[in-house]
């Protein structure tokens, strides 16, 4: 099985971040799983491109928070 030093880097990240920031939530941890994504799209630039997200819901989505769900459905809250 290949390894991948980048996750390595990610986890040591990830500790950094919880040790000094005291949260692991999505927009805490954010830019290092970023990174982590970044170096392995540049190790296999011929096959993939990280590109950046789309501005807003596109097509069928759910976002959540643990505590309330809320799902669009062709660009529309649906519930």
């Amino acid at each position: 099985m290949p390894t991948y030093p980048h996750i390595e880097t990610y986890y040591k990240e990830l500790e950094d971040i919880i040790h000094f920031g005291g949260s692991d939530n999505e927009s805490s941890i954010r830019a290092a799983f970023q990174n982590c994504l970044s170096q392995y799209c540049s190790d296999h630039r011929e096959n993939l491109k990280l590109t950046a997200g789309l501005a807003g819901p596109r097509g069928n989505i759910l976002f959540e928070d643990s505590e309330t769900a809320v799902l669009f459905q062709n660009v529309q809250e649906a519930m």
